[in-house]
């Protein structure tokens, strides 16, 4: 089995699925976290903030086949670290989207932190995985229904 198949969705993956599918919710939680923040030194080195990025880029997509990984195109992301309570967070979502970005690596950081906010970023990561993967349930049930069967 590939390590695609293998892979359990977490915090990351919920993140930037709450960029596709609840960004406005994302933004607003993250905008609320980062207001409540008292900027301030940890260990006398790093500043709660935004720590790097957003920054664009490009990601090659692979699909695994029997013959192992093959590249089939590249994919637009962008990129944000922040910290939070001195807790590290970081995001990777899909197209050009700074915003959503730094929204996800906030909320990132907040759970690694337990900021008062973890049980609303938690809830909304479960929401955008749960209706991703009922998006997915349905498209396959609509291709099943329109398979060709050779007699």
């Amino acid at each position: 089995m590939s390590a695609a198949a293998q892979h359990r969705p977490g915090a990351h993956d919920g993140l930037a699925a709450a960029a596709r599918t609840h960004r406005d919710r994302l933004v607003t939680c993250a905008e609320r976290i980062a207001t409540t923040q008292s900027p301030h030194d940890v260990d006398g080195e790093v500043a709660d903030g935004i720590v790097g990025g957003p920054t664009v880029g490009t990601l090659a997509l692979e699909v695994g086949l029997g013959t192992g990984p093959v590249v089939i195109g590249d994919v637009v992301v962008t990129t944000a670290t922040a910290t939070v309570r001195g807790h590290l967070g970081w995001s990777c979502v899909m197209g050009a989207d700074a915003q959503a970005a730094t929204a996800a690596a906030i909320c990132d950081a907040a759970l690694g932190a337990g900021h008062p906010a973890g049980p609303e970023v938690a809830a909304l990561v479960r929401a955008a995985l749960s209706e991703e993967q009922r998006d997915r349930d349905a498209d396959l049930a609509r291709a099943a229904a329109t398979r060709l069967v050779s007699s």
